[in-house]
């Protein structure tokens, strides 16, 4: 009850993020007949855009709200899924077994805040995808088969998240797997495999071959490729670069910690499930439960120091609730202590509530469309906001001249794209321009350099 408001788009807050702002200006931009990637630069996934068109088309900022607290309850309902079916498999028989559940789902959620960043973010439906494709894995490693319809389920999942951020397709690891094994059966004939991942590429298809004519019918296939594949490809690689020295930094290397957690999961499931049907449960291997917790909360420290980097983990989520659950009723805990770990999870929820919803966002923003009402500039299409601060466009329903309604570290990954923005501020019929505090006085893509100019 209290995780809606930890959304910076509730009633308390009603001001989108940073990112956020970069999507919804986006998403007008698509109601307005402009391509994304061609008319709109942005290097985000498509589905991230038409899902914020949905949340403007319901209801502006509310809209978008009402879609995060969608996310989130299908989120939950996901996970919980998730346990149901694995419980068959590493069950302890423990007498508060079920109440645990809700323990393991709380620092699940409270996790899952970290990832949301203020909400409206790719990496929160990266997890109701992934969540899904590994459902299907558990539930077929505990039938030993999968079917033809959750194979297709897994390719849709895939393909929707590879249009959120492709470089998310990690979770793609434990689809293989069950594909290959039709569920981890031992001795599976080539022509099932065969089969098997033709079901999941007709899933991958049937969402990927209606984007990638719409592309095309509009001349902007290249772009697309260009901006999402291309440059996301030299943006990881360039901040890699500039980071290297920070242990802490795990920015563009989210595929081997996800990797390992998947592989280790369905590997615990496997054998647990296995063991169990041949009554050896007590000769189930516990390290690997601890290992993979171990490993959980290293990884976890680490992408916590790492700063904005930790929303990148979200496809880690639904394959953690298994250990977490599995460790927390190894312990046997009495129902007090699963009830503490309840009222920590909501405690700390609650101060992530605290902590966003301060008002002093909120009201820089109301100053600006009162401001922008007096002086004319409510709607106008030559607004230029300077570096990442699409809000503005946001408060007064106005419209960039230029291609780039936000600049950020664009200039760090490409030169050409540099050189764009410049000519493109310096030819622009732009009849205001919104320079943010202290945008000029830090390099990015404008940087000292152009303020100069």
């Amino acid at each position: 009850m209290v995780s809606p408001f930890v959304f910076l788009t509730n009633p308390l807050h009603g001001v989108p993020g940073t990112d956020s702002s970069i999507f919804i200006y986006v998403a007008r931009s698509l109601g307005h007949g402009l391509m994304p990637y061609r008319d709109v630069f942005d290097q985000k996934g498509l589905l991230i855009y038409l899902i914020d068109y949905v949340g403007v088309l319901i209801g502006g900022v509310w809209g978008l709200w009402l879609l995060d607290v969608i996310c989130i309850l299908t989120g939950i309902f996901i996970m919980w899924k998730v346990l149901q079916y694995s419980m068959g498999c590493i069950s302890q028989g423990h007498e508060y077994e079920s109440e645990i559940r809700y323990a393991a789902l709380g620092l699940i959620l409270l996790f899952y805040h970290v990832v949301a960043c203020g909400g409206n973010m790719p990496e929160m439906w990266i997890v109701v995808f992934s969540g899904i494709a590994w459902m299907i894995v558990v539930q077929s490693i505990v039938l030993s088969r999968v079917t033809v319809g959750a194979l297709l389920g897994m390719g849709i999942c895939l393909a929707l998240i590879g249009l959120l951020k492709f470089n998310m397709l990690a979770v793609a690891v434990p689809v293989g797997i069950v594909a290959l094994t039709d569920g981890g059966r031992i001795g599976v004939k080539f022509k099932e495999q065969v089969r098997n991942l033709f079901a999941v590429l007709v899933g991958l298809a049937v969402v990927l071959v209606p984007v990638v004519i719409w592309f095309f019918v509009n001349g902007a296939l290249d772009d697309f490729f260009e901006v999402y594949i291309i440059y996301n490809a030299k943006y990881a690689s360039v901040l890699r670069e500039m980071r290297s020295g920070n242990i802490f930094d795990y920015t563009g290397r989210a595929f081997w910690p996800v990797f390992f957690v998947v592989v280790a999961n369905i590997y615990m499931i496997n054998v647990f499930h296995r063991k169990k049907e041949r009554r050896e449960i007590d000769a189930r291997p516990i390290w690997i439960a601890w290992l993979n917790l171990l490993f959980l909360v290293i990884s976890f420290g680490l992408i916590l120091f790492s700063g904005a980097s930790h929303r990148y983990y979200g496809p880690i989520l639904p394959a953690c609730i298994i250990p977490i659950w599995f460790i927390l009723n190894r312990f046997k805990l009495k129902l007090p202590v699963t009830a503490g770990i309840l009222i920590f999870c909501l405690l700390a929820i609650s101060g992530l509530v605290f902590m966003r919803n301060r008002g002093d966002a909120q009201s820089q923003y109301v100053h600006l469309r009162e401001m922008g009402d007096k002086i004319g500039l409510t709607g106008s299409n030559s607004v230029l906001v300077l570096g990442c601060d699409c809000h503005a466009y946001w408060a007064l329903g106005a419209w960039c001249p230029t291609r780039f309604p936000f600049q950020g570290t664009i200039g760090y990954c490409s030169q050409k794209y540099r050189q764009q923005i410049i000519n493109d501020i310096k030819m622009s019929k732009a009849e205001w321009i919104i320079e943010p505090k202290g945008v000029l006085d830090t390099e990015g893509a404008l940087g000292v350099s152009w303020a100069k100019e």
